[in-house]
């Protein structure tokens, strides 16, 4: 992105989008998130993520639970979100059961949404993979004190 600012804007401003002016619950978002870390083996997307992701509450056992894929959440909408970002980050699609599942769990609007967040953190996935951008080798590095 740092390469061709032109695009890497733009995409930027759609990541700000997708985590300011979504529906989503923050504990969604960071769930889904993290659930396609977990999918696309994305080191760098899963180290960044498990700190927002704790930062706003989530335990460190369910940190772990996505990572390996024994999520339970506290409700359905969250066990929607983890499982349905980890399906299509690995698929890329879903079969009519899967959507009208999803549908009928987040309603349109928040499967369009969450959608689109999947699409957002793969494509940041598949970067920093291709890039070799790895975890900080001091995992202080970055945070602010």
């Amino acid at each position: 992105m740092l390469l061709r600012p032109g695009l890497g804007m733009p995409l930027q401003e759609l990541g700000a989008a997708i985590r300011y002016q979504g529906a989503l619950t923050a504990r969604e978002r960071e769930i889904a998130i993290l659930a396609v870390a977990a999918s696309t083996a994305s080191e760098f997307e899963a180290w960044a993520h498990e700190r927002v992701a704790a930062a706003i509450g989530l335990e460190p056992a369910e940190i772990a639970a996505i990572a390996d894929g024994t999520f339970g959440g506290h409700d359905a909408r969250e066990r929607c979100c983890c499982e349905l970002a980890g399906r299509l980050a690995r698929r890329g699609s879903l079969d009519d059961a899967a959507f009208r599942e999803a549908t009928a769990v987040l309603g349109p609007a928040d499967l369009s949404e969450l959608v689109a967040l999947v699409g957002y953190h793969a494509t940041l996935a598949l970067v920093l993979d291709v890039f070799d951008v790895g975890v900080p080798a001091d995992p202080e590095a970055g945070r602010r004190h």
